[in-house]
């Protein structure tokens, strides 16, 4: 059974930041394993699409066995 974590794009982007700058060490792989995470946001532009794109490639990358699914709430 996966666990579900909701985070607010402050969390998601501080996430990232921390783990492309530490290089993902120290990351709590252990306690997010098997977890699938619902980012829901309010972008709207193009630009602000393209940059959590980035992110959460480089999330994903990092965590291949974490899912990120992204909600667009206008």
């Amino acid at each position: 059974m996966s666990k579900r974590i909701n985070l607010s794009r402050r969390q998601l982007l501080g996430t990232s930041a921390a783990m492309v700058g530490a290089g993902a060490i120290g990351w709590p792989q252990t306690a997010l394993a098997a977890a699938d995470i619902n980012y829901v946001h309010h972008f709207t532009s193009q630009s602000e699409m393209g940059g959590l794109a980035e992110i959460t490639d480089v999330f994903h990358a990092a965590n291949p066995d974490i899912s990120v699914t992204q909600e667009n709430v206008p």
